[in-house]
């Protein structure tokens, strides 16, 4: 059932469902509609569905002054209630979605990008042509022209003809430019530009993205997507054959196939399972090192972070002896029933896979608020660069992104943590 409503005077439509929260942020040269496969696709699978349009956009009013676009989509997730979301964004959607993750960062759990458009990221010919054909012809009030022309650059794109393209894909593209240009030419507000440029921001950015683009999108838009998997940490790049810029209209099963996978990369890397043969085989192992017998109570088995690849990272770093200390946030200890850490309790840590690198052995606990931490730990924790900046930089970051969802709390220097420094007790030769 679609539940129909104004936030901020945008116009919002939500498919109720129990899983996680997705929000669709549509292209430039479309409105909410051009998801509408998409929305019904994913309320059949659970989740719940959030779509809008953007200001100035199919049933949304023209902006009244200027403003980010990111304030709207914050907005729209605080009228919905929903902490965090897996943003997808196609075209200018995707600076939007990327503008969120970095201005919000607590309010995004993924990020799928579908021909992303990030600003002065250089452009080529192709494009520049494009805007040039489309600018000459709304200089001249040809507005018939300029839709003309973005058919040609978006729809038919870069290294195809015109015949190539679906004509109800092109018919309704058509019919969202004949609407949209007239409006665009008379608004004189529009959305700033964040600065600093997302461009030079990426590698901030930490939650699981892929970066989706067509076979004949524009190039500018085709190297773009490069530049996002190449300096997101842990980004994938996908290249849909037989579409341009809108590849989830052009080839749908595609594109519903990577968002599919995508949703199930972002639900494993939050999901690392003990590898329960291999734990128990390790501390047969371990334990008659350690004074214990072989048949004695397997220690708790869990990994460092929050996804898998955090999993490997930071296990690695223990059995190396570089990360000698971890934190962890009193609220989740008292969330999962969980006692704290005592000096001379065993833990078996894994990796993303799950299977078990070490014991470790706690040394020493104190509980106090976040700000508390001292250079000291920050040091044997063991991460990044190991100064004090960074640990709290880098863990604000990591607890708004995982706290504020579950528990509805704000995350700053007062959070309550459990500050523990560990031994390495035994590891396979």
């Amino acid at each position: 059932m679609t539940t129909r409503l104004e936030v901020q005077g945008l116009h919002v439509e939500v498919e109720e469902g129990d899983g996680p929260p997705v929000v669709l942020v549509h292209a430039a040269i479309a409105d909410h509609t051009m998801w509408d496969r998409e929305v019904a696709w994913l309320a059949a699978r659970g989740h719940r569905v959030i779509t809008y349009d953007v200001r100035g956009f199919g049933r949304s009013p023209e902006p009244s002054e200027d403003y980010y676009d990111h304030d709207d989509l914050v907005a729209v997730l605080d009228h919905c209630d929903v902490r965090t979301a897996i943003l997808v964004g196609a075209s200018n959607g995707g600076r939007i979605v990327l503008d969120t993750a970095l201005q919000a960062r607590d309010r995004v759990a993924g990020l799928f990008l579908a021909g992303a458009y990030v600003p002065r990221v250089p452009g080529d010919r192709f494009f520049r042509a494009g805007a040039d054909a489309e600018n000459a012809a709304l200089e001249a009030g040809d507005f018939e022209g300029a839709v003309e022309a973005n058919l040609s650059t978006w729809v038919t794109g870069h290294g195809r003809g015109a015949d190539a393209v679906d004509a109800q894909v092109r018919d309704r593209v058509r019919a969202w430019l004949t609407d949209l240009l007239p409006r665009q030419a008379a608004q004189q507000y529009g959305s700033e530009l964040v600065e600093p440029l997302v461009r030079d921001r990426l590698n901030e950015l930490l939650v699981p993205t892929m970066a989706v683009v067509g076979e004949h999108d524009a190039p500018q838009l085709v190297a773009t997507a490069g530049l996002i998997a190449g300096s997101v940490p842990h980004a994938r790049l996908a290249f849909v054959d037989n579409a341009a810029h809108l590849s989830n209209l052009e080839q749908p099963d595609v594109f519903a196939a990577l968002l599919q996978e995508f949703l199930d990369d972002v639900q494993r890397r939050g999901e690392v399972v003990p590898d329960d043969d291999a734990v128990r085989q390790m501390w047969a192992s371990a334990a008659l090192r350690l004074g214990r017998q072989a048949d004695s109570e397997v220690p708790p088995a869990w990994a460092f972070g929050d996804g898998s690849a955090m999993a490997d990272e930071l296990a690695t770093l223990v059995v190396q002896g570089t990360k000698r200390a971890t934190a962890g946030a009193l609220i989740e200890y008292e969330a999962e029933g969980e006692p704290l850490p005592q000096p001379g309790d065993l833990n078996i840590i894994i990796d993303g896979s799950g299977r078990p690198r070490c014991v470790i052995r706690t040394t020493e606990v104190r509980v106090g608020p976040l700000g508390s931490v001292d250079a000291d730990f920050a040091r044997d924790e063991g991460e990044m660069d190991r100064t004090l900046a960074t640990w709290l930089a880098g863990h604000l970051r990591y607890w708004h992104r995982t706290l504020p969802a579950r528990f509805g709390i704000t995350v700053d220097l007062d959070l309550p943590v459990a500050f523990e420094r560990f031994e390495v007790a035994w590891r396979p030769d």
